[in-house]
């Protein structure tokens, strides 16, 4: 199965590059046809320095993929320069734009992957927000589209494991969770905790 991966672009550019690179390793039946990243402009985060890092990004990635010999994610058309932007400090703002522009975005995928693992805290919000959103929509036009949350993170706090790309950690060093939208509707009609 295919999907749109749309990964979030904050303060920690490695651990953007490692979570792609981990999610195609672990997942070797979803074929990635497109990788789009979000960026903020922000005082602190402006967005030209966001864009700088994305060919660093893509880089990581290239080389995390080539050490895990994952040949499928070579296909992957990578988007350096359609990124989309949102203004940070708006949540709500920020929520709409990462709605509207994986609308446009989506093509005929029946998999959205939303990475969450970069994202600082609005960000964050305004993508989970935005993935709700996506969801109930496809289901009032009765589309079947999948809409996923996907983060990473490193099991023990090692300061020189956070500093390692991806090909360089352990299975058991990492761990990357999926989680479908979808569930998060049915865990709070059933009433019981996740």
């Amino acid at each position: 199965m295919s999907g749109i991966y749309f990964s979030l672009v904050g303060a920690v550019p490695l651990a953007v590059a490692n979570s792609f690179s981990w999610f195609v390793k672990l997942q070797p039946t979803t074929f990635i046809e497109q990788l789009f990243f979000i960026i903020s402009d922000t005082e602190e985060a402006k967005t030209d320095h966001n864009r700088k890092i994305i060919p660093e990004i893509c880089s990581v990635i290239e080389d995390n993929l080539q050490h895990f010999e994952s040949l499928k994610a070579i296909e992957t058309d990578i988007e350096k320069e359609k990124v989309i932007t949102i203004p940070e400090p708006d949540l709500l703002k920020s929520s709409k734009i990462i709605f509207d522009e994986i609308l446009k975005r989506k093509n005929n995928s029946k998999q959205l992957f939303i990475d969450v693992t970069g994202g600082r805290k609005t960000m964050t919000g305004a993508a989970i927000i935005a993935s709700i959103y996506l969801q109930n929509h496809f289901y009032s036009l009765n589309q079947s589209i999948s809409t996923k949350l996907v983060y990473y993170w490193v099991k023990r706090y090692i300061k020189a494991n956070l500093k390692k790309r991806a090909y360089k950690l352990g299975r058991d060093e990492i761990e990357v969770k999926i989680f479908d939208v979808d569930s998060l509707q049915k865990i709070f009609e059933s009433g019981k905790k996740p």
